[in-house]
């Protein structure tokens, strides 16, 4: 058993690894759009609020997907992994406390 949760923490942690990249991949992309932005705005285009809309749309739905992303890990893949399961646990349990009590 103690095998098996060390390569489910593994699995796990290969998981966040790929996620981590894709979101930094994607907030280089971000990155990248506002020095766009901040181009139009420096030259002087004034027609750029449909274009601010659709980035913060855009913002949105990532900050949404990686959270769903990683609830779904949290959820399915860290919490079948009794060792890691225990300690994410026992941090949102102190977490709760700390804040009703």
């Amino acid at each position: 058993a103690f095998i098996t949760d060390i390569d489910d923490a593994n699995t796990s942690r290969i998981a966040f690894d790929e996620a981590a990249t894709d979101l930094q991949d994607s907030v280089a992309d971000l990155i990248t759009f506002l020095a766009f932005m901040e181009s139009k705005i420096q030259n002087g285009d004034t027609d750029i609020k449909e274009e601010i809309y659709d980035l913060i749309d855009t913002i949105t739905l990532y900050v949404q997907q990686y959270a769903d992303y990683v609830i779904d890990k949290l959820e399915n893949e860290v919490g079948a992994c009794s060792v890691v399961s225990d300690i994410y646990y026992g941090i949102v349990y102190g977490l709760c406390q700390y804040t009703v009590g």
